[in-house]
């Protein structure tokens, strides 16, 4: 025992004389910052982000979501996040899917600075609930400012491009209506003080030709009660008008030439309707 402690002395005192004489080399201070900086880089750069989050978001499971799916999920710093599809089935039911989706943003900068700036797509992405579903290729760009509790979107823009969208299983006073197609919808939306406003939105195609107008305002209390206060008109030149004006002749506004549906409520319980 006392030949092991004597052993372990001399190896203590070479150590010691050794980084003693090594710091009175030129440099060694700074190979020792460059060594530190490398392996922390090293670190940040090799650590499984992709696998943290992905556990965290199948956490979600059962509490917020009944199922999710994300095969292919992977992420890279600073913010490049891509799957190869996604599949999401909602506490009530509804189901998301998209065939491929990716999004670019910056962590530091929503960490630190809380500004939410990034550009998304979801390709073939569909939303299916009640029996009808809507589906199509989603993409877009955000620029905004979130509130430093609860990161809701306080200020800035989200420009949004939906295209091929088609939109199955609705009805025209309880008659049964094919799928209706819509070639492109443009929109920009302005927050401020959690208020949406849909200053631009645009959409048009074989069936459907309009506008949305309008805000929704969040609550940062609970998102299922935030207001809606839409406007969406549709013009006569609607191929879908054409197909039923004799069920939907009474809504036209002879003034506008449009049919025009106000959307109300909240998030949760939606009211939705014809203005004659």
């Amino acid at each position: 025992m006392d030949k092991i402690k004597v052993i372990l002395k001399k190896i203590k005192t070479a150590v010691v004389s050794f980084i003693k004489s090594a710091a009175t080399q030129t440099g060694f201070k700074r190979f020792c910052f460059l060594t530190i900086i490398l392996t922390v880089i090293f670190t940040v750069a090799t650590f499984p982000y992709d696998k943290v989050i992905l556990k965290y978001i199948k956490g979600m499971e059962g509490n917020k979501l009944q199922s999710i799916s994300l095969p292919g999920f992977k992420f890279s710093l600073p913010g490049k996040i891509s799957s190869n599809s996604i599949a999401i089935t909602l506490k009530t039911g509804s189901v998301i899917q998209a065939k491929s989706s990716y999004a670019n943003t910056n962590l530091f900068s929503i960490m630190l600075f809380k500004d939410l700036k990034t550009d998304f797509s979801f390709s073939n992405m569909t939303f299916e609930s009640n029996g009808k579903s809507y589906g199509g290729s989603l993409s877009g760009t955000t620029d905004l400012e979130l509130n430093s509790q609860n990161y809701m979107p306080a200020n800035g823009n989200i420009r949004l491009s939906l295209k091929n969208l088609t939109l199955s299983g609705l009805k025209i006073t309880g008659f049964d209506i094919p799928d209706i197609k819509i070639n492109q919808l443009l929109s920009e939306i302005e927050f401020k003080d959690l208020t949406a406003t849909f200053s631009k939105t645009a959409f048009n195609g074989e069936d459907l030709n309009g506008s949305i107008s309008g805000t929704i305002t969040l609550d940062d209390k609970n998102t299922n009660n935030s207001r809606i206060n839409l406007i969406i008109d549709i013009r006569q030149d609607s191929g879908l008008i054409d197909k039923f004006r004799m069920l939907i002749a009474s809504y036209i506004n002879p003034a506008t030439n449009t049919i025009r549906i106000s959307v109300g409520g909240t998030f949760s319980r939606p009211d939705i309707k014809f203005n004659r």
